[in-house]
């Protein structure tokens, strides 16, 4: 069991991803969290997230993506209740005691003293 997960969902975000990644794979032990990655995105823009991924999923194995399914089959409908549904998922799929939610475009910083 990890010791923490981190769950982001992404809708028109993918452009971030490269940054947090980066940020989130040097700055801590990956051995550490295990992130999950909801997909509320129309599949053009998956494929883009897939294509950022790739190479973190290839060298750790604590990334998950998973496509909201009930997004995709209703891509048309884009309420709140995609974005809760994406909550959701990232509950249901956590496996650690300790979960932070991010959004994509928000960024932690540390000031260098």
């Amino acid at each position: 069991m990890k010791k923490w997960t981190i769950g982001i969902l992404n809708y028109k975000s993918h452009i971030y991803f490269e940054y947090q990644l980066k940020i989130l794979f040097e700055f801590n032990k990956p051995e550490d969290f295990e992130l999950i990655i909801v997909d509320n995105s129309e599949p053009l823009e998956t494929n883009e997230l897939e294509t950022i991924c790739k190479k973190y999923t290839t060298k750790y194995k604590n990334i998950r993506i998973i496509a909201n399914q009930s997004f995709s089959e209703n891509f048309k409908l884009r309420t709140s209740s995609q974005h809760s549904e994406g909550l959701n998922i990232i509950l249901k799929e956590s496996n650690s005691k300790f979960l932070l939610v991010q959004d994509p475009d928000f960024f932690w910083v540390k000031k260098i003293t």
